[in-house]
């Protein structure tokens, strides 16, 4: 869209819809991120157009202690995810990003996380009723569970 490269927080804009899938350009300021979330039922894909975006992945090592692995997409890049994956992605560089973001079925809810000791624990889950817009806490569930870490 005109002018996403010149945004000041993350916008996003629903760019297409079916029964089985959305799809959202996302642009991202200098600093623009998103904390640790899942996409509720839905897999995804994500494919930065411009710039470059890190995405932070928890993991357990092999002695059992939660890690946070990340890792850089640049332009060019597409990387996928199974419903349930967890990560947070972060636009570290000085200039403006824009990446493509798709969902099957069509995102409807999003689940907030933390890292609190050695534990990923849930937290806020955002819902939106129709898909017709980036889950907001319209319907807002307060969790504290804690969530297993491959």
């Amino acid at each position: 869209w005109p002018g996403a490269t010149m945004v000041g927080e993350r916008e996003w804009r629903l760019v297409a819809r079916t029964p089985g899938f959305d799809a959202w350009l996302i642009a991202w300021p200098a600093g623009g991120q998103v904390a640790l979330h899942d996409h509720g039922t839905s897999a995804g894909a994500i494919s930065v157009i411009e710039g470059e975006l890190t995405e932070t992945i928890p993991w357990r090592d092999d002695a059992g202690r939660l890690c946070l692995a990340r890792r850089s997409l640049r332009a060019g890049a597409t990387t996928g995810f199974a419903p349930g994956h967890v990560h947070d992605v972060t636009n570290e560089s000085a200039g403006h990003a824009l990446s493509l973001h798709v969902y099957s079925p069509p995102l409807t809810s999003m689940t907030r996380y933390e890292v609190t000791g050695n534990a990923l624990v849930a937290g806020e889950v955002c819902w939106t009723a129709d898909g017709s817009g980036e889950p907001a806490p319209e319907r807002v569930h307060a969790a504290s569970a804690e969530r297993a870490v491959p």
